[in-house]
This record gives C-alpha cells, structure tokens and sequence, in this order.
C-alpha cells in the first residue's frame, strides 16, 4: 500500500543555500526523526501506532533523482520503500521548498501515521538553517548556552561547520578515551562538535578551547547530560566529527584550497 505527505516551507534565502545542505546525505540522515542507528549507508528506523503496535526495519539510504531544483532520498527495506522528495523553487525574495514523503509497503498502517512528523522535523530544520544562514553573524553563537538536546541549537553549529571525518567505529574501552583522542588530533581548532549513531543510543558532545561545553546521551529511556555518563558508552557507532568554522580557521582552509 502507498502513502503520501507533503508540505511547503518559504525562507527569505536563495534555494541555492538550502540545496547545498540538502545534498548532504548526513543532514537528512541525523535529523530524520525514528531514527535509532546508523551504520554505514544504513539506518535502522522504529515506528510505534498507539503504543501497540511498532514496526523497526533496517533501510538502505540511496540518493535517487537529482534534477534542477529537485533533489530525491530513497530508503529502502526488505518489503518497503521510504521516499524523500524536495522540490525548489526561487522567487524573488523567497525560496520555497516542497517537502515530500511517500511509503510503499505492507507497514502502510504505522508508518503512514509517521509521515507528518517526518515531515515536521524535515521542514523544521531547514527552516532553521535559512533563518540561521541569514540573520547570524559568522561568530555569533553563544555556545555556553546551547542546549544538545535540540536539534535548532545542533543546527546552529553545523551550519558554520565543517565535516572534518565521518566513520563507522566500535568504540571502546568508552566513549570518553574515544573522545579524548578525536579533540588531540583536533587541537588546531578552537570548536569542535561530535555526534554519534548506535544501536538504540545517540550521542552529542561540543568542545571550545579544549573543555566540554555540552554533552547529550539519549539512550531510548532518558536523556543524559552529565559528561560522567560517557565513562558507560561503548559499542559500535557512526559518528561525524566537525569543525567549527570561525573567520581565522576558514580563511586558512580558504588558502589551502
């Protein structure tokens, strides 16, 4: 059975900048609500109904149609297909940008339910990401105030950031050492934001100047917030480390080029 949803989000910004972020497979794939694992091109996806009924599938992640001002996500399972669909459109203030979804599958009864609140969360961040492109400066994030937790304030960092490594790890003796070895090698900057993927758990940890400014656990049952919790994870993750981009440490990239 098919299932359809979409939506419209309008942002006072060229499509041009939100279309370089939606090429990014990671910013769909780590703001995709339902997503509880990652591990290379493949996410594990967990629908509950009424809190009766649930449905978890591992899913492929295939970039599908790209064409002028459209841009197609392909999530596949055994016996189902989940699509992710964009549409843009300038004008000559706004860019206006359709989201679509669409579900084939036998699971049509749970995850057609779901396909507003992916919808929701899609459009939210990118409505985020053109507000943040457009009214903050370069250097304007209050970091000390930024809460992990949402992903508005996640968004805020990765908009002036730079994917700097993405890889699929066991971590281990925990997360921790894991972490303490990630911010020596990455000294040179002054912010650094890592997140993490695994079988039912999730990490955020931000780092300015070498001290922990934030750290955020979700491990299914609550959300964790005190850096003593990362001594208990380990295990297999995918994890994305960036850099964040401030005038000095982007002009010197700039001169590398």
């Amino acid at each position: 059975m098919t299932k359809l949803h979409s939506q419209e989000v309008i942002g006072n910004a060229l499509c041009k900048t939100a279309e370089k972020w939606l090429m990014d497979r990671n910013n769909i794939i780590t703001n995709l609500p339902f997503v509880v694992g990652i591990k290379g091109d493949e996410i594990t996806l967990k629908f509950n109904r009424m809190g009766l009924f649930s449905y978890k599938d591992v899913f492929t992640v295939e970039l599908g149609l790209i064409g002028r001002d459209f841009i197609e996500y392909k999530l596949k399972a055994k016996a189902s297909l989940l699509e992710i669909m964009f549409s843009l459109s300038q004008s000559a203030k706004d860019c206006s940008i359709k989201v679509m979804l669409k579900y084939v599958g036998e699971k049509e009864w749970i995850v057609g339910k779901a396909l507003p609140i992916i919808g929701d969360g899609i459009a939210k961040t990118i409505k985020d990401q053109i507000k943040e492109e457009q009214n903050s400066p370069f250097t304007g994030i209050d970091f000390g105030n930024l809460d992990l937790g949402k992903i508005s304030d996640v968004s805020k960092i990765l908009l002036k950031s730079k994917l700097e490594k993405s890889e699929s790890v066991n971590i281990s003796p925990n997360l921790a050492v894991y972490l303490e070895n990630q911010f020596i090698d990455l000294a040179k900057y002054p912010v650094v934001y890592i997140s993490g993927l695994g079988e039912g758990i999730s990490f955020r940890v931000l780092m300015l100047n070498g001290e922990f400014k934030g750290v955020y656990i979700n491990d299914g049952n609550a959300e964790i917030r005190d850096e003593t919790a990362l001594n208990n994870v380990k295990g297999q993750f995918k994890v994305n480390v960036y850099v964040y981009l401030t005038a000095v440490n982007k002009k010197r990239l700039e001169e590398q080029k």
